[in-house]
């Protein structure tokens, strides 16, 4: 829950050649290298997420979240951290790019052949 705001409608999602994030309203394309995304503990149970670009902030707000619910198996249930996992890097955000665009054509990911691909793609992609 956001504070202050109620819920927000969050969704990270290729479309053509972006990384979309779609957030309270607005869209980023955090492939772009400017962007800058960050989520930090304010509090126990305080999390401010934030998007900059240079030194102006773009989007930012404090949610409640607890990260011990965090499970090492299937993730975590939080999607704002999630998408700062995927920001931190040029790797990550192409990384998760090359994946799901693989995806939404239906193709195959978990495969050797497949992850090497993927991991090749990257590497291009991040020279």
């Amino acid at each position: 829950m956001v504070l202050g705001r109620g819920r927000l409608g969050i969704a990270i999602y290729t479309c053509g050649r972006e990384l979309r994030l779609a957030i309270d309203g607005q869209q980023f394309d955090i492939l772009r290298q400017e962007l800058r995304i960050e989520r930090i503990s304010l509090f126990p149970f305080v999390k401010k997420f934030a998007i900059w670009r240079g030194a102006e902030n773009l989007l930012s707000f404090r949610y409640l979240g607890i990260d011990v619910l965090d499970d090492p198996h299937s993730g975590t249930k939080d999607i704002l951290k999630f998408v700062a996992e995927v920001a931190e890097s040029r790797e990550r955000r192409f990384r998760f790019y090359f994946v799901w665009q693989a995806v939404q054509l239906g193709k195959d990911v978990t495969s050797d052949e497949a992850r090497s691909k993927t991991e090749e793609a990257v590497k291009q992609a991040c020279q």
